[in-house]
């Protein structure tokens, strides 16, 4: 372990954060981090006032998480899979030489730490409001347009590997920009840190790859898959130390009440398990008591399989009964030949009454909630076949239990060690049984997060609207000034470049007699007082602009419609899910403005608002990702199995979407009649969307 002294701060959250010197000598105590203290973490402290926290101090909680997290991590890998009598499990030695092999994990966990410390050091002003800014410009490459970011990030990190996980772009906007910063600016210093020589560019995309997510795409050394492994530590699509930080630090600073989460109990439970790769073996009455993650198993078939069945496909002969939810049976009188059947809406081939198990052939596809049984329905969360055939036929499995014995050629990928197959074994990231009590709570959290504060109505309003339109007004306040009317009709293209000017990383910007360098939160409020004042004192004063800043500096909003995901629900729940999302359908074809995330309505609506007590109507997208443990992909260590989460947790949910947006308007309180009114004419023109889309 390197000889560093530590230098300590002190945290709200965490207690007494202990940070080697040399990181912050040569990182934090740099312009780029310290630029992080005037860039709040949220936008909700227009609804909790205390929530004055900032990018700054949760990147050290982050980087303190990070440091335990990665402890952790080692210990367990070390514990549990160094003294194996087998060498392909030895999964802690991943270098031939012992020396080396302590210098690769020490040297990983001090290029970890620093991944987690600058992580956020690209954020834009006000955070994730203005992000989007930084994909706007574009360059052409023989292969099609990219973002101009991307591009840049490209010509840093240009070995091919990274080139090729890369692809199209991984990682959000900040994200990436973070990784820029890596190399542009404290490539050097990272260098010194670390005392490399000139050979240090993998090392540091390493870093790169770690704030943005991206894993090496080549896993055939042991190297890889640790380094992938600890990639998901900072950034991963459930749980890690990022989110964790944010969740705990969001709910104690900010004041609302979440769900408690016993994060030292989850960090110490960070281990791997094995996944063994089967590349077209031919097994005959193999013995498997595991998970199938995804494969293909062909030629004369004899399988069992029971658990729960998430997606699959046969082609050739099943022996048992095909069950839609238990409420009934598909049999080979409703012909299933080359047809697919859509469980979860309209069936579209015959269910009959239940009846005894019949043999079948199959030639069709079933989506996740269908569940095989043989015999008798017991459960929809559980399914038991016999898969047999007489002739060459094919079976292709994703993530789903199979117990007994198999025959036929399969190539694919199992949960769990098989010595037979031992070159073929590979490790991902998983949790320890410990943390069983732990895991939903972390998810819980977050969601309610996103949910009740993040999608707020006064929160929506101030971040997917207020703050951008008042940037987007306030440049073209000053554009008009700058150039003739007359001559530039339509200032939008300007006003783009512009934006993309003023939160440039990347060098400094002189516009209307103001300086904007790497600018922050205070730089904007700033520019929004200057054009305040200059409106005042405008002989042709911009009474919009006006309105906008009164709002702004007052926060005096205006008044929704709803103010809730539960009272949407409440005034639109008899449209169905099509017609819902025909509803924000029917509001953009009607309006213009920033569609993503705000618009305006064009006459017509805007007359059929007035006559309803509304005046200047403004829609702001308000959408929600709800988040879960992907439940068939969360791995748990018990007794030295492994399995999937899903397996062991009653808790059995998905990714999904929750498209909410807010209609907000001017004036007194709309009157009961006239709200009546309002919601039944947008009813009506979602159904009419809905009408015409379905022809």
């Amino acid at each position: 372990m390197r000889n560093w002294g530590y230098k300590t701060f002190k945290d709200n959250i965490h207690g007494y954060l202990k940070i080697p010197k040399p990181f912050v000598d040569k990182l934090i105590d740099t312009e780029v981090f310290q630029r992080l203290r005037y860039i709040e973490q949220t936008g909700m402290r227009t609804l909790y006032p205390s929530a004055r926290h900032d990018r700054f101090i949760h990147s050290l909680g982050t980087y303190h998480l990070g440091v335990k997290a990665y402890r952790a991590f080692q210990e367990n890998v070390k514990r549990h899979y160094s003294n194996k009598e087998q060498s392909g499990r030895n999964h802690y030695l991943v270098m031939d030489n012992e020396d080396e092999n302590k210098g690769f994990w020490e040297e990983l966990g001090v290029l970890f730490s620093i991944a987690c410390l600058l992580h956020d050091c690209g954020h834009a002003p006000f955070s994730h409001t203005l992000e989007y800014i930084y994909d706007m410009g574009s360059v052409k490459t023989v292969s099609g347009d990219i973002s101009e970011l991307n591009s840049k990030l490209l010509k840093q990190y240009n070995s091919d590997a990274f080139t090729k996980d890369f692809a199209n772009g991984v990682g959000k906007e900040h994200e990436r920009m973070s990784a820029l910063l890596v190399k542009s600016e404290f490539g050097d210093a990272i260098k010194s840190i670390m005392e490399f020589g000139n050979s240090s560019d993998e090392e540091i995309e390493f870093i790169a790859r770690a704030i943005i997510g991206c894993q090496y795409s080549d896993t055939s050394c042991k190297k890889n898959q640790i380094k992938n492994c600890t990639i998901q530590l900072l950034n991963s699509s459930s749980i890690d130390v990022d989110k964790l930080d944010y969740i705990v630090r969001d709910a104690t600073l900010s004041g609302f009440d979440n769900t408690a989460i016993d994060i030292d109990r989850l960090i110490d439970s960070l281990t791997i398990v094995e996944i063994t790769h089967f590349d077209k073996c031919k097994l005959d009455n193999f013995p498997l008591d595991s998970v199938i993650l995804n494969g293909t198993l062909m030629g004369k078939i004899d399988a069992n399989v029971s658990g729960v069945m998430d997606a699959v496909n046969f082609k050739g002969t099943m022996n048992g009964q095909i069950c839609i939810n238990g409420l009934g049976q598909i049999t080979k009188e409703a012909e299933i030949k080359n047809g697919y059947i859509k469980i979860g809406g309209t069936l579209y081939k015959k269910a009959t009454e239940i009846l005894e198990p019949a043999k079948l052939d199959i030639d069709a596809e079933f989506s996740d909630d269908l569940k095989l049984m043989f015999g008798s329905f017991k459960s929809k969360d559980q399914m038991n076949a016999k898969i047999i055939s007489e002739k060459d036929s094919q079976v292709i499995f994703s993530s789903v239990y199979l117990k007994g014995s198999v025959s036929g050629a399969f190539n694919g990928d199992i949960l769990g060690y098989f010595d037979e197959f031992k070159d073929n074994v590979k490790v991902v990231p998983a949790f320890h049984k410990s943390s069983l009590s732990v895991l939903q709570n972390v998810v819980s959290a977050r969601n309610y997060e996103y949910l009740w504060i993040y999608s707020h109505h006064k929160v929506a309003y101030y971040s997917n609207y207020l703050l951008i339109y008042v940037l987007r007004r306030s440049i073209k306040f000053v554009l008009k000034k700058l150039y003739d009317a007359t001559k530039t009709k339509d200032i939008s293209n300007a006003t783009d470049m512009v934006l993309q000017n003023i939160v440039s990383m990347d060098y400094v910007y002189e516009w209307n007699n103001r300086f904007f360098y790497r600018s922050n939160d205070s730089d904007f409020i700033a520019f929004f007082k200057d054009c305040y004042i200059k409106n005042k004192e405008n002989k042709h004063r911009d009474s919009k602009l006006d309105e906008l800043y009164n709002e702004f500096f007052s926060r005096k909003y205006k008044r929704s419609v709803w103010k809730s995901y539960a009272e949407f629900c409440l005034f639109f729940g008899e449209l169905t899910d099509q017609e819902k999302k025909c509803l924000l359908g029917a509001v953009k074809d009607n309006s213009s403005g920033n569609f993503k995330l705000y618009g305006f309505f064009n006459e017509e609506w805007s007359n059929r608002f007035s006559e309803f007590g509304l005046e200047d109507v403004v829609w702001v997208n308000a959408d929600v990702s709800m988040r879960d443990l992907k439940p068939e992909d969360t791995f748990i260590l018990i007794k030295g199995k492994p399995i999937r989460y899903k397996d062991v947790s009653v808790i059995n949910t998905k990714d999904i979407k929750i498209n909410l947006f807010y209609l907000y308007y001017s004036g007194d309180l709309i009157e009961k009649d006239n709200f009546e009114k309002l919601i039944f004419f947008l009813k009506e023109k979602a159904k009419e969307k809905a009408k015409t889309m379905n022809g």
